[in-house]
């Protein structure tokens, strides 16, 4: 049973929209579901996949952002992303829901993406990461 004081609490959100501001490390969660081929032919221990499905999903401060706006908030979404194709993947699928962005960008920077692989849509095999590591300059912000 769902407490009462969270129900009104969820209602109060609906009627009044409250506006918040999210701040956060933003990232794009890849997830590849693939199947197993076999040993590559190169190197003998490195398995080979073949990618069936892709998903892109608003990860990090992207997502909190998400589900804020799903409660019924108004939100602003302040991060730091780069000027790529991740970047743009992010901002499409966050702003459908109504977050607005807030970016602070210098060009040379990616934006976060974790890249899973998963073998036929249940074992995770590895994880990608592609990010940069270096802090945000001060001209940026």
């Amino acid at each position: 049973m769902i407490d009462p004081q969270l129900l009104s609490a969820l209602e109060q959100i609906k009627t009044k929209r409250p506006r918040i501001a999210v701040l956060g490390d933003v990232m794009l969660d890849t997830n590849l579901d693939c199947t197993l081929r076999g040993p590559s032919p190169e190197v003998w221990e490195v398995p080979v996949v073949n990618v069936q499905n892709r998903t892109h999903n608003p990860g990090g401060a992207a997502a909190a952002a998400c589900m804020a706006v799903a409660l019924g908030c108004d939100v602003s979404l302040f991060c730091d992303v780069g000027r790529d194709i991740a970047s743009r993947q992010l901002q499409m699928a966050t702003a459908s829901g109504g977050v607005r962005w807030r970016v602070a960008s210098d060009g040379l920077r990616l934006t976060t993406e974790k890249t899973r692989i998963y073998i036929d849509g249940q074992q995770q095999f590895a994880r990608i990461d592609e990010e940069s590591i270096e802090d945000i300059s001060n001209d940026d912000c």
